[in-house]
């Protein structure tokens, strides 16, 4: 149970734990095996001999320091990293807990490569509640990583039912007429719109930033504004976004689409394409359904040119192969891809939530706002 907190003893971990230094083992010599070996970043390989016997934590020392990272079994540490071991004088998922909660990359000495010096780290002082106070602690927050890690099992098997099923399509390749994107829809951008053009108030002016946001649903901030006299003399004279029309990021980042709903904006002009006047034959939810899968987004990014940036033409989008079924096959396959994306959705909010709810549990614990008894 949670309740206001009561005091605990406080105590250098320097008089609680031993950060001992792992051992170098090369790649060239780790023989496979079921026994894990941990560098500073987590798993880096497998060998057939362990180092510890038992279940331990491991320290990022260099490279990426002050990493934590759980070994549930025998292990091998390699020589970027500290170790702890077991010991009576802790709970050790506690240990583990307490030590993720703490800021060590902030005790980086390294000039070139970071490092981290365990006697910085042995200076601490942790809040020490006895043993079975320990254990309490760390089964709440062992429960909510049990959590986590079975929400962000969800969201990658979605994933790759959603890859499944555009996949599934190209696979039946033969049963769909094959079309250049430039034969089902006219490929163009936007007029060049000067900063001088730029007002405080004003219709939306969005970058490839801004595109890039909107696909994964994230709000907006900092956004650029032309006046309503700019945007509607650009579309008066040349036509503006409107719902049912498809923009990709072309600098860059290659490939990221956003469908067009009913909203007024204007964009940049060369690093966003726009496909625009879709013929009847083609749903707009289904294009922009195929151009967002992984097939078409490494398509894309694969022939994007560029010696120092990549850039993705009109010329080159517009010779992209499409698979276009029938309208009602396309109804079926944006119902089951909305069905999918709407899951994405909903499990990744959920495991950003338990993430965040982990991270303040976690904060508030270890700096006793609250306690467990």
């Amino acid at each position: 149970m949670i309740n206001k907190t009561q005091n605990w003893s406080k105590i250098k971990l320097a008089d609680l734990i031993t950060l001992h230094y792992g051992s170098g083992l090369p790649e060239t010599k780790r023989k496979g095996g079921n026994i894990s070996v941990y560098g500073s970043n987590g798993v880096v390989g497998n060998h057939n001999e362990r180092l510890i016997k038992g279940r331990g934590i491991v320290v990022g020392r260099k490279g990426t320091i002050g990493n934590i990272v759980w070994a549930n079994d025998d292990f091998w540490p390699i020589d970027t990293t500290y170790y702890i071991q077991d010991s009576n004088r802790y709970d050790l998922k506690w240990l583990y807990f307490v030590l993720k909660s703490l800021d060590l990359k902030s005790l980086n000495r390294g000039t070139g490569v970071p490092g981290l010096n365990r006697e910085d780290v042995y200076k601490i002082n942790v809040f020490l509640p006895d043993k079975i106070i320990q254990q309490k602690i760390a089964d709440i927050l062992s429960t909510l990583d049990e959590e986590i890690t079975k929400t962000d099992q969800i969201i990658l098997k979605t994933e790759v039912l959603k890859k499944g099923l555009v996949q599934d399509l190209l696979e039946k390749g033969s049963n769909y007429s094959i079309h250049k994107l430039r034969e089902i829809a006219d490929i163009t951008s936007s007029k060049r719109v000067m900063v001088s053009d730029y007002v405080e108030v004003g219709i939306p002016f969005y970058r490839s930033t801004e595109i890039i946001r909107k696909s994964k649903n994230i709000p907006l901030s900092d956004l650029l504004y032309i006046s309503s006299d700019k945007f509607n003399f650009f579309k008066e004279r040349f036509g503006a976004p409107k719902s049912g029309d498809i923009l990709v990021t072309a600098v860059g980042t290659i490939g990221i689409t956003y469908l067009v709903r009913d909203e007024r904006f204007y964009f940049k002009d060369g690093n966003l394409l726009w496909i625009r006047n879709i013929k009847d034959n083609v749903l707009p939810e289904y294009l922009k359904m195929l151009l967002s899968s992984k097939f078409y987004y490494d398509r894309l990014n694969l022939i994007a040119g560029g010696s120092s940036q990549k850039a993705l033409t009109i010329e080159k989008l517009g010779l992209v192969e499409i698979f276009i079924p029938t309208i009602k096959e396309q109804k079926r396959l944006i119902g089951i891809n909305s069905s999918i994306d709407n899951k994405q959705i909903s499990n990744t909010k959920l495991f950003d939530s338990l993430r965040q709810l982990k991270k303040g549990l976690i904060q508030d614990i270890f700096s006793q706002k609250v306690q467990i008894n």
